[in-house]
């Protein structure tokens, strides 16, 4: 994965672009589109290799983990994993091979016994944009920092093609479904949907899918529209995650 911050310029890993205290216990839930599970893995990744013990779980759904996980299981049975690879990808089974929340006294238990975790708290049914509706996201009350996330394939693509919630990015932007999304869409919909109903939270936006020049380029300008709001940007292209993908 390349990281960059919001002028491009490059940083080594997202535990720098986002300043993380690693003497701190947190838990980072990431809302939004175009690759949150992928961003979630790669933060898990970095985590561990720092010799924090991690785990990743959802509010929402996500796919059950090849690796890592623990399924309807019990605190000991997380603690367990943890103890031998320093993650655990924890979760309740559900239909098409995916896993839903835990119980919230299993998410409690959990945030104790774990030095970071990663929450999955928006669906966006694998499309690269989203603006939320009333019940969205579902981020939990421990959450330290959010990750407000837009895949710049959404660009120059119609609505009713790239987004999820289509009714609510048309009633947000004051268009229709075949209307193309642009830089300035992106900026609004990271602001008006995300930003602003969660300004209590220390957010960071990360513009996704920066897969080439053009693409980072266009990323610089959304930044450039969401002042006084931190921006990354991130490129997913590399597939050396191994088991953490």
């Amino acid at each position: 994965m390349d990281i960059w911050d919001n002028n491009l310029m490059p940083c080594g890993s997202l535990i720098e672009a986002l300043s993380f205290d690693l003497g701190q216990k947190q838990m980072v839930s990431l809302v939004g589109a175009g690759g949150k599970t992928s961003l979630a893995m790669q933060l898990a990744k970095e985590l561990v290799q720092k010799k924090q013990k991690t785990i990743v779980t959802t509010t929402t759904h996500m796919f059950q983990p090849k690796h890592f996980g623990v399924l309807d299981g019990t605190v000991e049975q997380v603690k367990q994993q943890l103890e031998k690879d320093g993650i655990a990808v924890v979760g309740s089974t559900a239909d098409n091979r995916k896993m839903t929340k835990v119980p919230g006294d299993m998410l409690l238990a959990c945030s104790q016994i774990s030095d970071m975790m990663i929450v999955e708290a928006d669906g966006a049914k694998r499309l690269p944009l989203k603006a939320p509706n009333q019940t969205e996201p579902v981020i939990p009350e421990q959450t330290t920092h959010l990750l407000v996330v837009a895949g710049l394939s959404a660009l120059s693509k119609p609505i009713e093609q790239v987004c999820h919630r289509i009714e609510v990015v048309c009633q947000l932007l004051q268009t229709h479904p075949q209307h193309k999304i642009t830089k300035r869409d992106i900026a609004k919909i990271m602001k008006k949907g995300y930003c602003e109903p969660n300004r209590n939270q220390s957010i960071t936006v990360v513009l996704n899918q920066a897969d080439d020049w053009d693409k980072q380029q266009q990323a610089k300008q959304i930044a450039q529209y969401l002042t006084e709001i931190p921006v990354i940007i991130t490129c997913c292209l590399s597939e050396g995650n191994g088991k953490y993908v």
